[in-house]
């Protein structure tokens, strides 16, 4: 079932992308490669200020992760500490630079509307919607509960 949603997800970023047009997107495409470059930054010395604000889940005894071998079971609060500030600062800087991006609507792009164009700004949509699903299945494969890595283990 997550896979089907998954997959909706993938499809519905692509005609995102198919039907924003090349210009948009690829100014979308950068936004999202400069805010991985500024969450890359910042998400260490941020990370380090979360554990009095998100709780994590505490590993039981013999419980494990399917993604990380049991030797760094507990050690997987600091992965899942630092991937939640790069989410963080990553949905920040990508938030106003689509903010910002509201005000390219207004540019004249109907000389790029062809189908492989659309094609290729489709392609560039997907890629930012696989980097974004990626980070949040990351971090949710740091949490150590069954019910999660039961479920993360059935999308294999």
């Amino acid at each position: 079932m997550i896979s089907i949603l998954l997959l909706l997800v993938l499809a519905w970023g692509f005609y995102i992308g198919y039907r924003r047009g090349l210009v948009l997107q690829v100014y979308y495409f950068l936004v999202a490669v400069i805010s991985a470059f500024v969450a890359g930054q910042f998400y260490k010395s941020l990370g380090d200020h979360f554990h009095l604000l998100v709780p994590y889940a505490n590993p039981q005894e013999g419980q494990g992760t399917f993604f990380f071998p049991s030797d760094q079971l507990f050690h997987l609060d600091k992965v899942f500490y630092a991937g939640l500030a790069y989410f963080l600062v990553f949905g920040i800087c990508y938030s106003i630079g689509r903010f910002i991006g509201l005000f390219l609507h207004l540019i004249p792009t109907k000389k790029l509307d062809v189908k492989w164009l659309r094609i290729g700004s489709g392609l560039l949509s997907l890629l930012v919607t696989l980097f974004v699903l990626q980070m949040i299945l990351t971090i949710l494969a740091t949490v150590p509960l069954a019910v999660i890595q039961n479920s993360l283990e059935k999308i294999q």
